[in-house]
């Protein structure tokens, strides 16, 4: 066992709370959500989804369905994080209703498989929709998608008030 999960694990059955500074006001979380969401949803696959439906009100039909189906996920998470009121999201629900090994396995995929792939492809769509601004050729766009995933890193690592700044600004 790491020695961060096993000092995470006697902080617990000792009693001693930790938690992270909270450091975002609601309308940088509200940003946050609606840019992910807004960003890679209606940017992103509104055509895919459109070119694949026989008439526009069956795409209305998706959307609506959809919305529901993340109203519901967005609800859940309320329950789940008002049930365990602690940092760590995703990794508490999991280890909390199942295991600590399958919320271990899950914070590792989602770090370098789940959020690495989503960082990738919001940037090299912004680097698509950028193009009209600055055509590019193709290595062209994935240099641009690159340095813009490393200047939001390094916003992000400089603090989180910065980076919700920016988000906050754009």
């Amino acid at each position: 066992m790491s020695d961060s999960l096993s000092h995470a694990q006697a902080s617990e059955n000792s009693g001693e709370t930790t938690s992270l500074v909270r450091q975002l006001g609601l309308w940088s979380a509200v940003f946050m959500c609606m840019g992910s969401e807004i960003g890679s949803g209606v940017f992103l696959v509104s055509s895919d989804i459109a070119s694949a439906l026989s008439s526009p009100m069956m795409g209305l039909l998706v959307w609506v369905v959809a919305g529901a189906i993340s109203l519901a996920g967005a609800l859940i998470f309320a329950e789940l994080g008002t049930m365990f009121p602690r940092a760590g999201g995703q990794y508490v629900f999991l280890r909390e209703s199942y295991h600590p090994l399958l919320a271990f396995l899950y914070g590792w995929t989602l770090i370098f498989v789940i959020q690495a792939g989503t960082i990738a492809g919001l940037a090299a769509a912004f680097a698509k929709f950028m193009s009209p601004f600055f055509p590019l050729t193709q290595a062209g766009k994935d240099v641009e998608a690159t340095i813009i995933i490393i200047v939001l890193t390094l916003m992000n690592f400089v603090g989180i008030k910065r980076g919700a700044q920016l988000l906050d600004a754009v």
